[in-house]
């Protein structure tokens, strides 16, 4: 079986944010719904080097969960300004990714359900 760079792993594992191709906004599905990506790399235990990318949804339903979880992980004050101009930057900050299998679109995908700090609460 070959080996996927991907994470496949319901569960919560400690990683890294790294640099994303494209920038951090961006557009997700068949309605194009905006969207922060957070590339995340698995950074120890036997899922390290996996990646996933976490989305944060920016709909008026969502936004404020999206910055609000951000806040948390990564003290993010909510300017998607400074986000989108690349002056804000996530890249290299370590965190905790929650993941859940669920049906998107048709398919059954894991997700990055939640993205945490992974200082001590």
């Amino acid at each position: 079986m070959e080996e996927n760079e991907y994470l496949e792993v319901a569960g919560k594992f400690p990683c890294v944010v790294t640099q994303p191709t494209g920038g951090w906004l961006t557009t997700r599905g068949t309605k194009e719904t905006s969207a922060i990506r957070i590339p995340l790399l698995v950074n120890a235990g036997p899922q390290e080097g996996k990646k996933i990318t976490w989305f944060g949804y920016l709909t008026d339903a969502s936004v404020e969960f999206t910055i609000r979880a951000l806040a948390k992980a990564f003290g993010f004050d909510g300017d998607l300004a400074a986000l989108q101009a690349g002056t804000t930057n996530f890249a290299g900050i370590e965190c905790q990714v929650v993941t859940e299998w669920e049906e998107w679109e048709g398919e059954k995908r894991l997700k990055a359900k939640y993205i945490n700090s992974n200082r001590a609460s």
